[in-house]
């Protein structure tokens, strides 16, 4: 007899006769097979829980070694060995989970059988989808025995790694192996008709481990490459930490030979560090050497490591005017604490520390040319520092290590180490307990500052190789700013400071005359170690304010769309005085005598004893000086055209954003008393382009002595001919940005639109097309159609300096201009495509400057790039297609040049 129980639904089965049993409250009743399919009373059924068909199968016949567990819409038992389960079946059976539209299982067997079912369009849905050990199988059948492990599936799908694997027949012969044939690998995501794929022919697959594949080949849009043919292949695949080989890339240049870059191995040390070793070489002998190392220590630190060294040989020893052989090396270094790692220290390194010619000969310079402040630094900077602050008192210090570097004339700057100890500022007088207004001794406010160094400045060549000419300089300085502010007619504000400030140094210099003949002299220099004591103090006064001033423009001229102008003017004084420390009492400087060929005569010079050393010398002569400045700021008040409200909207809008004049007259001296006149100003002339300039006057007049020198006189332009001074030097630049939304917003301002899109209260129904878009889709118009955008943006910006020099023959100024044009942009043609670009002009030059092409397509599991500098010395292209997953990085085609190969590239 066969049994058929449903869930939920009427019970029943049919007979030999086409008969329907039906498991009923009271008795096996037969029922004819129409009747079943008419019938919708259910308080006949009976439902059988899980406990009760596990009760129903013989212990002694089943090979299953735990429970069973599985579910479906319709079950069908058949006798107590056989079930078949139809709709959303699941069996789950230990750590495998099995789900599908049928499966048959055989509990005497322990096999399992499952498939899917077709829809009304003969498309299969509902196929079986096994889970063993997290890794999930897709398949069309599976005929599998629990017991063994083993099983035979059609047509399976699986991902592994980053890749997904399918084969038309796969058998799996234990829990760690399968083995296909006509399997396919492919990193596309759509696996079910991928644009690439490897057609292997077969292959074993250990699940979570590798693939081992026999003869296979590549497979492009349905179109097989026999070409690129493989006899067998090996792709491993890995969930945890681990090591491994990095592949190497390879191509040819025409100065250093045929090479392979960037080969080597990569160390999995541990969950808080790893090291990347990797090497080039070249057939004409060029070599580099790097490491890399990653490190993170939660909730402490992280940080990197780059070491390299690189060996550039160019050219044949035999000819000498074409060979050079230069060796450079690189190390960077980046360091960050967390800050819950300590409250109240820090420490933190960012070294960037190369050779001179480093970023020149890099043996992979052609990917750093696209970018085209790569080759253009001429300053690195390094430092690590350590620093403290004390809880509960206003003292801090910081321990930094320094490096510069200047590319352009190869000279080195090291600080090792300056230690820094610094006190913010206190009020020494103020009361403990405040009882009505501060007094204006208790705004009076002090703070101290002390700073040790030991420094060197000189050729990298020289420091680095232990010169023993190499000069270190060290000292200590101590600054002690004290200040206050108060306002006087409620309108001024009062500044009064003084500063003291003492250096300490371990030597002097002193400089005698040594007369060779009559006619001839040298100095001599020498230098005395000891302890010096060198202190200045100054003091100084400032007053500001702001005056305000407004203008109504006559309505005939501008109507009532401009309401008012306003000026802003903040003038500022100050007075500032400091001692001649020049005077012999202070022991800071002396004099020697020398005769001077050019004028043939005796003349005494004036040094200081602690010339060129770290912190400087106290001036020398008295300086009392008077500082002016003003400040100026114009704005205009507008009727906002954009407010629908019907009220009195207004908006400001910035005619000069700032345009300042400064300079300072010093009461102390005899002559010239006046400084040079600086100008400064900004302003906007449209929303996103603003323009900065600024310029210096000489006030005094430039002339030449009867000995032919250029010098200045004690006469001003003002006096000579009415005019504030010579200009010295002017700097212009400005810069702006636009694209497509711009642009929009710019159309609409000018028909009189409004770019501000009309609000939706909140719940309220759109209005959609006829095909049910919302209007308010970016994708869409207002009319519902399809909207075609192509996203761009456009930068430029120009800078102009003009500088003046005293031209004898023109007994006037003479000036020259530089000027430079860059510009920069992106267009993005579609989702897929996107083009950007960069480049300018030099005006002085009369030639484009360093240009920059790139051109990217996305072909979803694919990419296409090309790089060019089309011309210049640093020219090159680089055009790659090559697979998105990092786990076929190597499966792509490369064509490039290099700058190696520009001529006088490497001189």
């Amino acid at each position: 007899m066969i049994l058929c129980l449903f869930s939920g639904l009427n019970l029943s089965a049919q007979n030999a006769a086409g008969d329907t049993l039906v498991l009923s409250k009271d008795s096996l009743v037969r029922i004819p097979p129409q009747a079943v399919a008419d019938s919708t009373d259910q308080d006949t059924a009976v439902v059988i829980t899980q406990e009760e068909r596990i009760a129903m199968i013989s212990p002694a016949k089943s090979l299953f070694a735990a429970n069973v567990d599985y579910n479906a819409d319709s079950i069908i038992m058949i006798g107590t060995s056989e079930v078949e389960m139809f709709g959303n079946a699941s069996v789950v059976y230990g750590e495998t989970d099995l789900k599908a539209y049928y499966i048959w299982m055989n509990l005497d067997s322990s096999l399992i059988y499952a498939r899917g079912r077709l829809d009304s369009t003969n498309t299969l849905i509902e196929t079986p989808e096994f889970t063993d050990d997290g890794t999930t199988y897709k398949q069309e059948e599976l005929t599998y025995n629990y017991n063994t492990g083993k099983a035979l599936i059609k047509n399976v799908v699986t991902e592994q790694g980053e890749g997904f694997v399918t084969s038309e027949t796969t058998k799996r012969i234990n829990d760690d192996a399968f083995c296909m044939k006509n399997g396919e690998y492919t990193t596309c995501s759509n696996h079910e008709h991928p644009h690439f794929y490897l057609k292997m022919t077969k292959a074993k697959v250990r699940p979570g481990k590798n693939i081992v594949t026999g003869p296979a080949y590549m497979v492009m849009e349905d179109v097989p490459i026999y070409p690129l043919f493989i006899p067998f292949g090996f792709f491993p695949f890995t969930k945890s930490y681990s090591s491994g080989f990095v592949m190497p890339s390879y191509g040819e240049e025409n100065n250093r030979g045929f090479y392979l870059r960037d080969g080597g191995y990569y160390f999995a040390l541990n969950d808080y560090f790893d090291l990347s070793t990797t090497g080039d070489i070249y057939s004409k002998g060029s070599w580099a050497l790097r490491g890399r190392s990653n490190y993170r220590l939660k909730y402490r630190f992280n940080g990197s490591v780059n070491v390299s060294y690189i060996n550039n040989v160019v050219g044949e020893k035999a000819l000498p005017g074409d060979y050079s052989a230069t060796k450079d090396f690189s190390i960077r270094w980046t360091h960050s604490q967390d800050s819950k790692a300590a409250a109240y220290s820090n420490f933190s390194a960012s070294v960037d520390f190369t050779s001179t010619s480093f970023e020149k000969n890099s043996i992979g310079v052609e990917s750093a040319v696209y970018n085209p402040n790569y080759l253009s630094r001429n300053q690195k900077s390094s430092s690590v520092s350590y620093s403290r602050t004390f809880p509960g008192t206003p003292f801090s210090m910081s321990s930094t290590l320094l490096a510069s570097q200047n590319a352009a004339d190869s000279s080195l700057n090291l600080t090792l180490p300056q230690l820094n100890l610094n006190m913010s500022r206190i009020y020494p007088f103020k009361r403990k307990t405040k009882i009505g207004k501060d007094r204006w001794y208790e705004k009076i406010g002090m703070s101290y500052s002390a700073t040790l160094s030991n420094s060197v400045t000189d050729k990298q060549n020289a420091i680095l190789n232990g010169d023993p000419s190499v000069h270190w300089r060290n000292g200590v300085r101590h600054s002690i700013p004290v200040s206050t502010s108060f306002n006087v007619l409620k309108n001024i504000s009062i500044s009064p400071s003084v500063s003291y400030t003492e250096r300490w140094y371990t030597e002097s210099i002193d400089k005698t005359v040594d007369t060779l003949d009559n006619m001839t002299t040298r100095v001599l220099t020498d230098t005395t170690s000891g302890f010096y004591r060198v202190y200045d103090y100054s003091a100084s006064v400032s007053a500001s304010t702001k005056l305000y001033g407004f203008y109504t423009p006559f309505r005939k001229l501008f109507g009532n769309k401009v309401d008012q102008i306003r000026h802003v003017m903040t003038p500022s004084v100050s007075l500032s005085y400091r001692p001649d420390f020049g005077q012999e009492k202070w022991g800071y400087y002396d004099t020697y005598t020398e005769y001077s060929a050019a004028t043939d005569e005796w003349l005494t010079r004036e040094y200081s004893h602690f010339q060129g050393s770290l912190y400087g010398t106290p001036g020398s002569g008295k300086y009392g000086a008077a500082s002016f400045s003003v400040g100026n700021n114009v704005e205009m008040k507008v009727r906002n055209d954009a407010d629908t409200t019907g009220g009195n909207a207004f908006k400001k809008i910035k005619l000069i954003e700032s345009l300042n004049f400064a300079t300072s007259y010093n009461m102390a001296i005899d002559s010239m008393r006046w400084s040079d006149i600086s100008v400064r100003g900004r302003t906007k002339l449209f929303k996103g382009l603003s323009i900065n300039a600024g310029a210096t006057f000489d006030p005094y007049v430039t002339t030449v002595n009867s000995n032919g020198r250029v010098i200045r006189i004690n006469q001003t332009y003002w006096e000579r001919d009415r005019s504030i001074g010579k200009l010295k030097n002017l700097t212009l630049s400005t810069g702006y940005s636009f694209n497509n939304e711009k642009l929009k917003s710019f159309l609409k301002g000018f028909s009189g639109g409004s770019d501000e899109a009309a609000e939706v209260p909140e719940g309220a129904d759109e209005e959609k097309p006829s095909d049910g878009k919302s209007k308010s889709d970016s994708k869409y118009d207002e009319d519902g159609y399809l909207q075609f955008k192509i996203p761009w943006n456009v930068s430029f910006s120009y800078s102009y300096s003009l500088r003046g020099a005293y031209d004898k023959e023109l007994d006037d100024f003479k000036y020259t201009g530089v000027s430079n044009f860059r510009f920069n942009g992106s267009l993005t043609l579609t989702d897929k495509w996107s083009m950007n670009f960069s480049s300018g002009y030099d005006f002085n030059r009369n030639e484009i400057t360093s240009t920059n092409l790139s051109i990217n397509r996305n072909l979803h599991c694919w990419s296409m790039s090309f790089n060019a500098v089309p011309f210049g010395r640093y020219k090159t292209y680089n055009f790659t297609i090559h697979v998105n997953s990092s786990m076929l990085q190597d499966l792509k085609y490369e064509k490039r040049s290099s700058p190696w190969d520009n001529p006088g590239w490497n001189q």
